[in-house]
C-alpha cells in the first residue's frame, strides 16, 4: 500500500498451520483456524500487491547494493530483507496421528493453544531450556499442569525444580 514492490518467500511450514482453532486472534472473535488465518494473511498480502512466492532462501549475498536471495528457482533481489525465519519445534519423540492434532488433543503453542485448553489437564512436553518458562505461562489457563523434560538440553538446575515445585508444577 505504500507503492513499494514487496515479495515474501514462504516456506511452507508455518506453526499456525497445525492450530485447529485459535481464539486469540484479532479480528477473529469467534476463533480461526490456522489453516484459515493462514490463507487470510496471504490474501491480504496479495491484495496489496505483495508477491508470495514458494521456497526457502539458503543464503544471501551483497553487492552493488541489492541483496541476492539464494536458492530459489527464480532470482530475487532487494535493497533491504526482513527476515522473518519463524521457529522449528522439537517434535515429541511419538507417533502421533495426525486427528489428534486437529481434535484438538495434541498442540503445538502454549500462546496460540493455551486458551483453547483453559481449565483442562494440560501435559506439556518440553526441554529444560524453555519447557518450564511454558509452564509458567501455562498456568494462566490451568492448575493441572505436569511438564514432561525431554532429554535435549540437560536437566534443570535444582533451583529452577524448586521454583516450579512451589508454583505447582509437577516435573
Amino acid at each position: 500500500r505504500y507503492r513499494g514492490n514487496s515479495r515474501v518467500v514462504d516456506g511452507g511450514d508455518s506453526r499456525a498451520s497445525l492450530s485447529p482453532e485459535a481464539h486469540n486472534v484479532p479480528g477473529f472473535p469467534s476463533g480461526i483456524s490456522g489453516p484459515h488465518l493462514l490463507d487470510r494473511l496471504r490474501e491480504q498480502a496479495r491484495t496489496a500487491g505483495v508477491r508470495i512466492t514458494a521456497g526457502r532462501v539458503s543464503g544471501l549475498r551483497h553487492v552493488g547494493g541489492l541483496f541476492h536471495a539464494e536458492g530459489l528457482a527464480e532470482p530475487a533481489s532487494a535493497r533491504a530483507v526482513l527476515l522473518a525465519t519463524g521457529m522449528s519445534d522439537i517434535s515429541v519423540p511419538a507417533d502421533l496421528p495426525e486427528p489428534a492434532t486437529w481434535r484438538g488433543l495434541v498442540r503445538w503453542c502454549p500462546i496460540c493453544d493455551g486458551y483453547e485448553s483453559s481449565d483442562r489437564r494440560i501435559v506439556l512436553v518440553g526441554e529444560a531450556g524453555h519447557g518450564p518458562s511454558h509452564a509458567r505461562f501455562l498456568r494462566t489457563y490451568t492448575r493441572d499442569l505436569p511438564l514432561v523434560l525431554t532429554p535435549e538440553g540437560g536437566p534443570p538446575s535444582a533451583r529452577v525444580l524448586a521454583e516450579l515445585e512451589a508454583e505447582g508444577i509437577t516435573v
